[in-house]
């Protein structure tokens, strides 16, 4: 895969789209008192103003080796060709989820980190300091691009149209609401009742499944993984399926018998309803995105879970 993504380059045919963050100044700037000297406004223009300085830089850096540069936010790839891109995310983990959305197999990704004290940047290779060398790195073969691995869903029989690059949270829609459904894997077959399940990838398995108890694997491997959280056995009778990994032979499906029911993608933006007697069926899907990945990336994600 890096082999072809060197040969892109080499052959210049290799095309930069450089996706930015729109900040939480740009999107609530209307509805704020920027006058308010509070320590929560601060931080809102701070961050702003270093996601603004990341992004010239980024770019800056990217004419210097002359590229041809497409500046966009993630909500204009809707109508643009990604054949043969090189997708620069500048923001955190939050932006690259929502560019995962518009990915497939021939497409390559690099995140930059433009604010790494409040970003864990788990998905992001560089951030301001070392973005031309990580990228040096990249254009030469020595740091190379990982297939990894997102969740296919299948709601009432009918595939989704997207991808989850983090996990699939199904639950309740309200926090505070009980979970109820019936779980089947691998021929078992139980009715449960929690505060919900949780399907991650293996990138996304050092965040919330994590938390909930779950393994955390390495960004490659090649299964999703799930896990119930907080269940809820009537009676003190322990469920048998609380836990598990999902190859490319095996899925998970939940059936609501919940009214309220809703299945959450890659956080709280991306919702579908998920009311009484819907089946929903999840997998690995064969459409992986290619991100680069460094060394200092696995350690660091090793570092943040041992704290």
């Amino acid at each position: 895969m890096s082999s072809k993504f060197v040969k892109l380059y080499k052959k210049h045919k290799l095309r930069i789209i450089l996706v930015k963050k729109k900040s939480q100044f740009l999107i609530y700037n209307k509805f704020l008192n920027i006058k308010n000297n509070c320590i929560y406004m601060e931080h809102i223009i701070d961050s702003h103003l270093k996601n603004n300085k990341a992004i010239e830089h980024v770019y800056n850096i990217l004419r210097k080796y002359n590229f041809v540069v497409n500046t966009v936010f993630y909500h204009e790839l809707y109508n643009m060709s990604l054949n043969n891109c090189l997708i620069i995310s500048v923001g955190g983990d939050g932006t690259i989820l929502d560019i995962n959305s518009f990915l497939h197999s021939n497409n390559y990704l690099l995140g930059i980190n433009s604010d790494p004290k409040r970003s864990m940047g788990i998905f992001c290779a560089a951030n301001y300091n070392n973005f031309e060398i990580v990228l040096n790195n990249i254009l030469i073969g020595n740091i190379v691009s990982n297939p990894i691995m997102r969740i296919c869903a299948f709601l009432n029989n009918k595939e989704l149209p997207f991808y989850a690059l983090n996990d699939v949270l199904i639950s309740s829609n309200s926090p505070a609401g009980v979970s109820k459904y019936i779980l089947k894997f691998n021929n078992m077959s139980e009715r449960q009742i929690s505060s919900g399940v949780w399907i991650s990838t293996a990138a996304g398995s050092s965040g919330a499944l994590f938390s909930a108890g779950g393994e955390m694997q390495s960004f490659i491997d090649n299964r999703l993984q799930f896990r119930v959280r907080e269940p809820y056995s009537v009676n003190q009778k322990k469920y048998n399926i609380i836990s598990g990994f999902i190859n490319k032979l095996n899925y998970l499906e939940v059936i609501s018998v919940m009214s309220n029911g809703k299945i959450f993608f890659d956080g709280p933006n991306r919702t579908l309803r998920f009311p009484i007697g819907s089946c929903l069926r999840l997998q690995l899907s064969s459409d992986v995105i290619n991100i680069f990945i460094t060394d200092n990336m696995k350690e660091r994600r090793n570092k943040n879970i041992s704290k």
